[in-house]
């Protein structure tokens, strides 16, 4: 089908918009898989009690017992799990969408992970970046697939 100049630009408008609505949307189901996939490294199967018992304990640096996933934080009193935030907004032509953590606790695990001194290094945001891109690559191009099939 062999369309007008006019038609054709009507087109690509309509492709643009639904790009935008599409890849928001794909966002916004990211930032949604990303708060559970936080929510599950923050909700690790120990509590505080367990944890004491087993001294130097499972994220010793010096002597580890059992070696535990450095990526995986114990519940202990489950207020880190619970206090994942996520938001998204439009800023001029970008969307912006963001995930973090509003404990007390979490200066331990931000950035570096490094925490205090006799504590390992704690890659809880490198293990949710991980297991989140290819999520949410395939949001995206499904996203767009679907934007440029109208």
């Amino acid at each position: 089908m062999l369309l007008t100049p006019q038609q054709a630009a009507q087109k690509l408008e309509a492709m643009e918009k639904s790009v935008v609505e599409n890849v928001r949307d794909a966002e916004m189901s990211t930032i949604i898989t990303a708060r559970a996939i936080a929510w599950g490294q923050t909700m690790g199967p120990f509590k505080t009690a367990w944890l004491r018992k087993h001294r130097p304990g499972l994220y010793s640096r010096k002597n580890p017992r059992p070696p535990a996933d450095p990526g995986r934080i114990n519940s202990q009193t489950g207020s880190l799990a619970q206090s994942w935030k996520a938001s998204q907004e439009n800023k001029s032509q970008d969307l912006v969408t963001a995930l973090f953590n509003e404990s007390e606790s979490a200066k331990w695990i931000a950035g570096s992970g490094r925490g205090r001194s006799r504590m390992m290094r704690r890659p809880v945001e490198d293990r949710i970046v991980e297991r989140l891109m290819p999520i949410r690559i395939s949001n995206l191009k499904e996203a767009i697939r679907k934007a440029l099939t109208l």
